[in-house]
């Protein structure tokens, strides 16, 4: 669903802002007490890198006190930028 500014619960016009963080923002099913990035396929990053400042677009329904965002490209993962940069290791 692409955000449009309409609350999808209420109808009324959501506020757009940002989530801001010091470190970066991430969503995984289950909570984890020091983990920077995700690191299964299950684990989103919500926010942008450390690099490009840690916030995340969304909207704020004021009537249903809820903030909705949508899931970002992933970054890639250490690995796959190790392997765009030095190529595939014959194994």
């Amino acid at each position: 669903m692409k955000m449009d500014g309409i609350c999808p619960y209420c109808g009324n016009e959501m506020q757009s802002g940002f989530l801001q963080s010091g470190k970066p923002i991430m969503w995984a099913e289950d909570e984890k007490s020091l983990s920077f990035l995700p690191s299964g396929d299950s684990e989103y990053q919500v926010s942008r890198g450390l690099l490009e400042g840690c916030f995340a677009e969304t909207y704020f329904c004021k009537n249903c006190d809820i903030f909705i965002l949508e899931k970002r490209e992933q970054p890639k993962k250490a690995r796959e930028k190790l392997k765009d940069i030095f190529g595939k290791r014959d194994e």
